[in-house]
């Protein structure tokens, strides 16, 4: 089924009475509906790569070595994360977004890497101290796969 997101926006709020809550929405406009099957990989198709369910990009072949790093920047990048700090956020704009969407049409899109709060403890809530060393690690270490993120850590593989 294809889709054109209308809205799409989440954030972190802390309630009155101290609970952390994750509010996510998203509202789209179905555009046709069809059936589609994953499969990839008939003959004369060049080695390419999908984001989001895109029609494909090439990926020039050098080595293995090249690709596989290839891979993992693209893998970097798309799950960058960043905790933004917005005092104006509430789950009241949200809906507003939202009506706006159904009534104009206006696009309210946030990355899917961002997560906004308008209150630090709850983004504090969200950074403990075993989340922070995953994200150092991500970014100081750069494992090539969750095992090898485990034995860095020296984690179950579970845990990670």
């Amino acid at each position: 089924m294809k889709s054109d997101y209308l809205t799409w926006e989440k954030g972190t709020f802390l309630t009155e009475k101290g609970y952390l809550v994750r509010l996510e929405m998203k509202l789209m406009r179905i555009s046709e509906i069809r059936i589609e099957f994953p499969e990839d990989n008939h003959r004369g198709k060049p080695i390419h790569l999908h984001i989001d369910g895109d029609k494909g990009k090439p990926v020039p072949w050098v080595s293995l070595e090249a690709t596989r790093q290839f891979f993992f920047q693209q893998v970097y990048q798309r799950f960058v994360f960043i905790f933004q700090y917005d005092p104006q956020a509430s789950p009241k704009r949200m809906f507003e977004h939202f009506k706006e969407s159904i009534e104009t049409g206006k696009k309210h899109i946030q990355p899917k890497n961002l997560l906004v709060s308008n209150n630090l403890e709850a983004i504090y809530r969200c950074l403990t101290p075993a989340r922070l060393e995953i994200f150092t690690c991500l970014i100081e270490k750069k494992p090539n796969n969750l095992t090898e993120l485990s034995q860095i850590l020296k984690r179950d593989y579970a845990n990670v």
